[in-house]
């Protein structure tokens, strides 16, 4: 068999290309879609873009009739992201309460360490109640940090 039965052109951007970057399709002669995948991406992103309420329908529709699977994907994904996801709670966290100071509905204090007299940073013990802050210094700040990591094991 020579190598040259792996390789396929794309009707759409006219390169060639292995035959696993194409989708199948059992109806065609080879058994593969005339399009590559990414011009076939390309062009579903297109025509989603251009039909969001026929987009969402099918989404919709997939989700209830894949239930394993969209539930698998979302754990999956929850996985993957969950540095990112623990990274953006800490953002937002951050976010509310810069606005509040702005805002003036929330204050900088001092540091809460007894004979400590500087404008403290706000730390969160947990950043899901991101107005439920205690006002340390830097030092302090850090200091807390480091003894929680340790706490956890994760030096």
């Amino acid at each position: 068999m020579s190598l040259e039965s792996n390789i396929k052109v794309c009707t759409h951007c006219g390169i060639e290309k292995d035959e696993s970057e194409f989708y199948k399709r059992k109806t065609n002669k080879d058994g593969l879609r005339y399009w590559c995948k990414e011009c076939d991406k390309k062009q579903a992103a297109k025509w989603n873009k251009k039909n969001p309420e026929k987009y969402a329908a099918n989404l919709k529709r997939w989700k209830i009739n894949n239930r394993e699977k969209h539930l698998e994907h979302g754990r999956k994904n929850y996985r993957l992201n969950k540095n990112d996801q623990i990274r953006y709670m800490k953002h937002r966290a951050r976010m509310i309460v810069n606005h509040a100071i702005e805002s003036g509905t929330m204050t900088r204090q001092q540091c809460k360490v007894f004979d400590c007299f500087d404008i403290g940073e706000a730390h969160y013990e947990d950043y899901r109640k991101p107005l439920n802050v205690e006002w340390l210094c830097k030092k302090h700040h850090v200091e807390k940090e480091r003894s929680s990591a340790n706490d956890l094991g994760q030096d």
